[in-house]
Formats: C-alpha cells, structure tokens, sequence
C-alpha cells in the first residue's frame, strides 16, 4: 500500500536565512539613520548653546552703565559655561563720537563649531531736558 505525502508545517533553514538577511538588512539602514539624527540633535544642542550665550552676553553688556563700558568690557578674554558649553567670551569696545561699538567674540572650548560675533552698538544716552 502506497502512503501519500504530505508537507509538514514549519519552515526551512533556507526561509530562516533569507529572513535574517531581510532583517540585517534593515536594521543596518535604520542604525545609520539612527546615528544621523543623533548627531543632528548634537549640532543643534550646541548651536542652541551658543545663542544662548550670545543673549547672556548681549544681556551682560546691556546692563552695564555707558561710561562703565570702557573699564568693565576692556578686559579682554575670559572663560564662561552655560550648560555643557564651555566657551572663551572676548571682548572689545571701540568709541566713535559717542557711540560705543561692543564686540563679542564666542568661542568653544569643548564642541567643534565656528567662533561666533556679536556686535552692539551703544550710544551715549541723552540727558533729560530740566523744562520737561
């Protein structure tokens, strides 16, 4: 008596490779695009870093009185942090007919990014009239 064949349920080894092929495949693509994003979201976190900074700095010079620019800002170079960033702040101030031109120069310490400049401008503030 002949005995009929039937298939068995399962899978090959040759279905298991091809799948795990599929599967290398794709999870290779999506680590590099995973690596991308992660190093856009860093970018990013050091360029927010770094308007950060300026604001700070252009805050700084903004509070400081216009006859004390010369003295406090004449400094030079001094090292500043805000967050992770840890930057040198250069400072320079140049006088033309009352008006004070503030020069902020940021540089990084610690993250590899372009020097940023800040430039302000302050004029000589005008005193109040006695008849107002």
């Amino acid at each position: 008596m002949a005995r009929k064949v039937t298939g068995r349920s399962g899978f090959s080894l040759i279905e298991a490779v091809v799948a795990l092929t599929i599967l290398s495949i794709v999870l290779l693509a999506l680590g590099t695009l995973m690596l991308r994003v992660s190093m856009q979201t860093r970018r990013s976190a050091v360029y927010a870093y770094q308007s950060a900074a300026a604001q700070e700095s252009q805050a700084w010079v903004e509070t400081i009185p216009w006859d004390s620019l010369n003295t406090v800002l004449g400094l030079g170079c001094a090292t500043d942090t805000t967050g992770v960033l840890v930057y040198d702040r250069c400072t320079t101030v140049t006088d033309t007919l009352g008006v004070k031109r503030v020069t902020v120069v940021i540089a990084s310490n610690n993250f590899v990014m372009r020097p940023d400049t800040l430039i302000l401008d302050r004029a000589r503030p005008r005193k109040p009239s006695p008849f107002q």
